[in-house]
């Protein structure tokens, strides 16, 4: 009767080390994307290969080619308000490396999602040109997209 019990307890305690060790390992993960995409962008330079640069010269980017094609599509994307993704994820990895709930990271994700989609669109009425050799301008192609589309809403008031 005693041994059975041991091997649950020792079975759960396998299962409750390596969750544990999953949620590390995936918190260290997250962590450093996110230092990663924060460093690319820190780094950003317009004369970097990169999707919308045509390029010869080495990337002046921390990151190497890398960080300059990602700094490219996220600034492209989303323009300077991308940055506020960041957050999020540092959030849910402090969670994670501390043991405590994540909670519903999606619905965090989902608000981050949303206030830059906002933040975008609000940025690119300030100018619709390429402001600051920023390849989409302030609010970058979303921001564009959804600035253009009040435009056009006002235009039939």
């Amino acid at each position: 009767m005693a041994s059975r019990a041991q091997k649950s307890l020792l079975r759960d305690t396998m299962k409750a080390g390596a969750r544990r060790s999953v949620e590390l390992i995936g918190g260290t993960l997250l962590f450093l994307a996110v230092v990663c995409a924060l460093l690319s962008l820190v780094t950003y330079h317009a004369q970097d290969p990169s999707l919308n640069t045509a390029s010869a010269g080495p990337a002046l980017n921390l990151l190497g080619n890398f960080g300059a094609w990602l700094a490219d599509a996220l600034l492209a994307t989303f323009g300077l308000p991308v940055i506020l993704l960041a957050p999020v994820g540092l959030i849910v990895t402090n969670r994670l490396w501390l043991g405590r709930p994540v909670g519903d990271w999606g619905r965090m994700l989902r608000g981050a999602l949303l206030g830059t989609v906002l933040a975008a669109s609000a940025a690119a009425f300030f100018s619709s040109d390429s402001v600051l050799a920023l390849p989409g301008g302030w609010g970058g192609i979303v921001g564009l997209s959804i600035a253009g589309l009040f435009n056009f809403l006002i235009g039939f008031a």
